[in-house]
């Protein structure tokens, strides 16, 4: 019994000392966590703004025309920005970004594709699973908007490209016909929903209706812009692209503290419940022996008695 209670002795000290890294753990990502929510959601009301504006003029009757709203009659190629994490110990965070990924390959059967990794999880994930087109080496949390421009116009590049290929993508040109990106969109720090945001083409809103018939179609033609629509147009749509994935990639770093503090937190739970366990087992243990020592006082008391 003895040798039972030094283990348990063992146990309750390894288990106490883990317990003490979760909570210093969780202290930390909590401490991130406020930090990346604030500028996820600074940002993402410009994103939201920006998206919605440009959305607004390509579809302004159909009068304004830009190659990166153009969809393509049939889809020869796509490609996929898949934003990870760099670190572990975040619960099923990346696990949810790679099922999201593997869902939507499912529904593209034996359509080709280029992958485009952010995060070293990622990388690490699909670099035995799946071709890598390139992985970004860059850290998630030292992220910055200049990184998401780069990736922005690159992948607007190969947009183009396929566009100027004149048919689908699947060939030689190099370009591809879509271009969608795989985050974790921040809801709250008890919710995140693992996203698939279609980048390019971007796609085009009818102006909104103030009222019903005339009314509307009269406040339309009353609204003014200067510069032109069209020069607004190209302006706006590569800084509405480089937004968006730099929204995306802020989303994706407060997703990822939030998720870690929530799984250091039930660590921490679930060690404070072992360490209970194990010690009430430790306290009986330790009351047999006592009774036993007792009852071996008391029958030698009485044996020479």
């Amino acid at each position: 019994m003895a040798q039972g209670m030094k283990e348990l002795r063992r146990r309750i000290r390894s288990v106490t000392s883990i317990q003490k890294i979760t909570r210093a753990m969780e202290m930390v990502a909590t401490t991130r966590l406020r930090r990346m929510q604030t500028k996820a959601e600074g940002a993402r009301p410009y994103a939201d703004a920006i998206k919605s504006f440009s959305a607004l003029l390509a579809g302004s009757a159909g009068k304004l025309e830009s190659p990166l709203t153009k969809a393509r009659e049939k889809v020869g190629r796509i490609a996929l920005v898949v934003i990870g994490s760099d670190r572990g110990l975040c619960g099923a965070y990346n696990a949810n970004v790679f099922r999201k990924v593997s869902a939507f390959l499912s529904d593209k059967k034996d359509l080709p594709f280029d992958l485009y990794t952010v995060g070293k999880k990622a990388r690490v994930h699909y670099a035995r699973r799946l071709p890598i087109k390139e992985a970004y080496p860059d850290e998630v949390e030292k992220l910055n908007f200049r990184r998401a421009r780069e990736i922005a116009k690159q992948v607007t590049e190969l947009f183009l490209k396929g566009s100027a290929a004149g048919g689908p993508s699947g060939g030689a040109s190099g370009g591809v016909d879509e271009v969608h990106v795989v985050y974790t969109r921040f809801i709250s720090v008890g919710r995140q929903v693992t996203t698939i945001d279609r980048l390019l083409p971007i796609a085009a809103e009818a102006p909104a209706k103030v009222a019903a018939g005339a009314a509307g179609a009269a406040n339309e033609s009353q609204m003014l812009l200067e510069p032109s629509p069209q020069e607004l147009l190209d302006v706006l749509m590569p800084k509405s692209l480089a937004m968006r994935v730099f929204a995306a990639m802020l989303d994706s770093m407060a997703s990822e503290q939030a998720a870690r503090r929530m799984a250091m937190k039930a660590a921490t739970d679930a060690a404070g419940e072992m360490i209970g366990t194990l010690t009430r087992k430790y306290n009986r243990a330790r009351q047999e022996t006592i009774t036993k020592e007792l009852l071996d006082i008391i029958g030698g008391a009485e044996a020479l008695a």
